[in-house]
């Protein structure tokens, strides 16, 4: 590992990440795939009251991670019957580059089943991500920082959800037979 005036450099080594004792939530860690270094630079940046810079790493985390999330929310359409023009949308929400040209196709397509207290979750990632102003102050920003990581979180269990809710359709199915 990296030394840096006598201080270890937490970007270089995964094993920091493992001694910090952050715990992870499930659906969280599944989002958040190969780029585990972006996630804690964002967390130690949070500990450490920086609100641009956690917000800087989560916004990178999202824009890196759009296709996953896309395609588990497209897996928890097509289980809830949602029709192909909003799979279609996930689709094109896919191919672009920007974050948020991706989330305000994606957010149209987005069914009611994976509201988050009866609001659209991408609508309110939209939000925030398009919420960059040079004048918000640092608090402002963690918590710009921290609605993102809840906001993946909450759909992560609402795509967990419907899966889960499938699975034991298809058990009960099952066993009637």
């Amino acid at each position: 590992m990296k030394e840096n005036n006598g201080n270890p450099d937490f970007k270089t080594g995964k094993e920091n990440h493992a001694a910090s004792g952050l715990k992870i939530h499930p659906g969280l860690r599944a989002i958040i795939g190969d780029e585990i270094e972006l996630y804690f630079t964002g967390e130690i940046m949070v500990s450490m009251g920086k609100g641009a810079a956690a917000y800087s790493n989560y916004k990178k985390l999202l824009e890196k991670r759009k296709d996953y999330l896309y395609e588990q929310i497209i897996a928890a359409l097509k289980i809830i019957g949602n029709n192909e023009n909003n799979i279609l949308l996930f689709e094109n929400a896919k191919k672009e580059i920007g974050i948020a040209k991706s989330l305000w196709i994606a957010k149209e397509a987005i069914p009611p089943e994976l509201f988050l207290f009866n609001m659209n979750p991408l609508n309110m990632l939209y939000n925030v991500i398009c919420e960059i102003n040079p004048y918000k102050n640092n608090s402002e920003y963690l918590s710009m920082a921290e609605s993102i990581i809840t906001i993946l979180t909450k759909i992560s269990d609402k795509v967990a959800e419907i899966m889960s809710n499938k699975a034991e359709t298809t058990d009960n199915n099952a066993s009637t037979k």
